[in-house]
């Protein structure tokens, strides 16, 4: 009887655990296209003087000067980023990566 018992709990932990993770191969394939939908291929538009015409003075100068004329402008960019973060009285490590994008 307690064996009938320990065989059925045991089954019943296999297939939640098998569920759980066909969950979350499903997860994973959905933020994997979501991420992937971010990473958008070049537009070839180039910077030109024309885009800064309208902005206030100081900051159309600004541009000409950081960016020359033709440079090709992404439109999405992926950033990798570590450190530590204090949490409370203890200093913890920290990764991440985001894509920023049109």
């Amino acid at each position: 009887m307690n064996t009938k018992i320990l065989l059925s709990i045991s089954i019943l932990i296999a297939l939640v655990l098998i569920v759980l993770v066909i969950l979350r191969v499903i997860k994973n394939t959905r933020v994997n296209k979501i991420w992937d939908s971010l990473k958008t291929d070049p537009n070839h538009i180039t910077f030109s003087a024309d885009m800064v015409a309208a902005l206030p003075a100081p900051v159309g100068r600004y541009f000409l000067h950081a960016i020359a004329i033709g440079t090709p402008l992404a439109h999405s960019v992926e950033l990798a980023m570590q450190g530590t973060f204090k949490l409370g009285q203890k200093w913890l490590p920290m990764q991440a990566t985001e894509i920023i994008s049109t």
